[in-house]
């Protein structure tokens, strides 16, 4: 082992992590079973193995700059700081809640000097973000915050904290179902659906015990440090104005986020950190069929993403077409995991970038993608696939993490 770096792994859309209710005592994320079935609980194994790992709550429907700076007061500590610059652009609080930290010596010289960083599904879009925010932070925020109050995170610079960055069955590129639901005004209809919905519950006590979902610097759910009571359910005075804003609020939108057009834009102007590993970790579980576009294999697709991969397995248009040119055949986008095409999930198409061969020497700088797995995109999660083969691909990637200089 040529580093005992720890290892930061990260739920995507719709998820959760330790210290929700729903991860704890319901459906464990990492081994997608319930609680009681230990065996399929990865994380305590490869803790076992001598791993540090987190396993951090970032809230089911953040956006990813949001999600960045919730993730830096959590392993550093200190209070949530959404940047002056972004939160008077798009009409939210500033500040959120305060963390004790869980890393606060990440960056000293010891074990703690890096970390390794994984994130699934729009967490693996979300990582991408995180190394750009640490290696360029924002001009925005510099230029608009004096230097007394500016969060480190946007300062830049610090793109060597990231030893790995992976992202298993990532948003890397986009994925078409998003844009085909988010195009026109549909980002607003639906997510004015959801968060109307979450400004009802968002502030119950057992709710926010059992899937907490973090909305509170939008005003549509509450901070556990003011916690109600059981019987409480938000009224439209409480979250109407928070979700409105949310819903139109198109550049800090999760939904938005997930598409062809918002992904290109987002990498236009990233690039690998020089000395930071980079892996893509990619699935299909769908085939063409005699129409030639892609439909679901029942036998390495799991029932949850089933229903959506008939959609995304022929969901095209000329918009998505003029997105990039350079991958305008819609028969390159058709093979899928599911929720994700496989195009979706490779390495950023601005990126360098290799194919990953067993044996081959590894350099920072550059991403990697992996040998496509024939597994749906909660596979990554650990349902719908052997137990063995799970905790076989999640204790190579450590190992692989933990050899690298």
């Amino acid at each position: 082992m040529a580093n005992k770096y720890p290892t930061v792994i990260l739920h995507g859309f719709m998820g959760f992590g330790q210290g929700d209710w729903i991860h704890d005592y319901l459906l464990y994320y990492w081994g997608f079973k319930f609680p009681w079935n230990q065996k399929n609980k990865v994380l305590p194994y490869l803790r076992k193995q001598g791993y540090e790992i987190y396993n951090p709550p970032l809230g089911p429907w953040n956006s990813a700059w949001d999600r960045c700076c919730l993730l830096w007061a959590y392993l550093m500590g200190g209070t949530v700081d959404y940047g002056e610059a972004h939160s008077k652009k798009f009409g939210h609080a500033r500040y959120g809640r305060t963390y004790p930290g869980v890393l606060k010596d990440w960056g000293k010289p010891g074990n703690h000097e890096k970390i390794n960083i994984i994130g699934h599904s729009l967490g693996g879009s979300f990582v991408i973000a995180f190394s750009d925010m640490l290696m360029n932070g924002s001009e925005e925020e510099r230029a608009v915050t004096p230097e007394a109050e500016l969060s480190p995170l946007f300062k830049g610079g610090q793109g060597d904290l990231l030893h790995t960055v992976t992202t298993l069955a990532g948003v890397n590129n986009g994925t078409t179902l998003a844009s085909k639901l988010m195009e026109g005004d549909g980002y607003r209809k639906v997510m004015g659906a959801v968060c109307k919905g979450v400004g009802i519950i968002g502030r119950n006590g057992f709710v926010m015990r059992f899937w907490d979902q973090r909305l509170d610097q939008w005003g549509i759910s509450g901070d556990p440090a003011h916690m109600p009571g059981i019987n409480h359910f938000g009224k439209k005075s409480e979250y109407l104005a928070g979700a409105e804003a949310y819903a139109k609020c198109k550049e800090d939108n999760v939904g938005w986020e997930m598409t062809l057009e918002f992904m290109k834009e987002a990498n236009a102007n990233r690039k690998p950190n020089p000395n930071t590993y980079y892996f893509a970790y990619v699935g299909e579980a769908s085939k063409p069929n005699r129409k030639g576009v892609h439909v679901p294999i029942w036998k390495d697709m799991n029932f949850v993403p089933w229903g959506a991969g008939w959609f995304t397995g022929k969901a095209w248009s000329s918009e998505m077409a003029a997105v990039y040119p350079d991958h305008a055949d819609k028969k390159e986008w058709f093979p899928n995991d599911g929720f994700v095409n496989v195009i979706g999930q490779r390495a950023p198409f601005n990126a360098p970038q290799e194919e990953f061969e067993k044996g081959k020497e590894l350099k920072p700088g550059i991403w990697y993608n992996m040998p496509t797995a024939h597994q749906c995109h909660l596979s990554w999660n650990g349902a719908h696939i052997p137990h063995q083969q799970f905790f076989d691909y999640m204790d190579d990637m450590f190992k692989r993490n933990a050899s690298l200089d």
